[in-house]
């Protein structure tokens, strides 16, 4: 038996009005996109200057205003929120939108991003230590009763 194919939109926010993020969203819901995927930066490399909205607010913004569409992110950088934090944010946008967030979630790479809003920028191999710490945190926070 095949698997219906499904289509997203990955849809980085720079550049774009609240306004026009909405209306791409909404018009990828009535053309039966499965999901919109927005991205965990700043600003758009080489083009500082565009607006660029935060993607967790943005998350929980079109997931209140809109009904089908699948909502997510790619990729969510461990470096840039505590990730219980993140996780308890996480579930209230899972919840805002009725069970459709998805996530990616990495170890972050973009050094000037990080230098800009003052975030230490480890080696590769420190992001993936404290990546590997965030996805433990983030695991017991989402399955078990009370994670510590």
């Amino acid at each position: 038996m095949s698997k219906k194919i499904q289509f997203a939109l990955f849809s980085p926010q720079a550049g774009q009005s609240w306004h026009q993020l909405e209306e791409r969203a909404h018009r990828c819901e009535k053309l039966g996109y499965h999901s919109i995927w927005l991205v965990d930066h700043m600003w758009t490399r080489g083009m500082p200057d565009l607006d660029h909205h935060e993607c967790m607010s943005l998350m929980a913004g079109l997931s209140a205003k809109t009904d089908k569409i699948r909502i997510g992110t790619l990729v969510i950088c461990n470096s840039y929120r505590n990730p219980a934090l993140l996780a308890k944010s996480l579930s209230t946008i899972d919840h805002i939108s009725n069970g459709r967030l998805e996530i990616g979630y990495g170890a972050g790479w973009m050094d000037e991003e990080y230098k800009a809003y003052g975030y230490q920028f480890p080696s590769m191999g420190t992001r993936l230590k404290m990546f590997e710490e965030g996805l433990h945190i983030m695991k017991a926070m989402f399955t078990e009763k009370r994670a510590t």
